[in-house]
């Protein structure tokens, strides 16, 4: 059985089809480039989008981090089409001057994690996934749950 026939089955029920999960810069390079041990963790996220059970979001942002990284970085031999595989995939969020100016304003060390948590809060994502958990401590969390792959997996089961 693949793994995607065992994600349909494990999470048939549990009616998130409207779901729209933005996940952070770190997982859309784990599931592009098939990074252990996060890939394991995470690949349940692509096989929900596949299938149509979650909508997945990333931003401008990751777009850009994402192709320089798996040309660059990671030197994938298949880059072109595994980007144009999980761009497929995605819903691709836009981010304007207000937005980039509340990540800048906020209280996130990170401004970078700032920038996606606020296109995610702008786009109305209704979850955020990221496996920097520590980064995002000062979050209000029933505005945008933030979760890691595997929370959001045991959240679904």
């Amino acid at each position: 059985m693949t793994h995607q026939s065992t994600t349909r089955k494990r999470y048939a029920n549990f009616g998130a089809k409207n779901m729209t999960v933005f996940i952070d810069t770190n997982v859309a390079v784990d599931l592009v480039t098939k990074q252990e041990p996060f890939y394991t963790e995470s690949a349940f996220i692509a096989d929900l989008a596949c299938d149509g059970s979650i909508r997945l979001q990333i931003s401008c942002g990751t777009v850009a981090t994402i192709i320089y990284l798996t040309f660059e970085k990671f030197k994938l031999q298949n880059a072109n089409d595994e980007l144009i595989n999980f761009f497929e995939k995605c819903l691709i969020a836009t981010t304007d001057k207000s937005t980039v100016m509340k990540a800048m304003r906020s209280d996130f060390r990170d401004k970078e994690d700032a920038y996606q948590y606020y296109t995610a809060l702008n786009a109305n994502a209704d979850y955020f996934l990221t496996r920097d958990m520590k980064d995002f401590n000062s979050v209000t969390p029933y505005l945008l749950p933030v979760l890691s792959p595997l929370q959001f997996e045991y959240m679904l089961l």
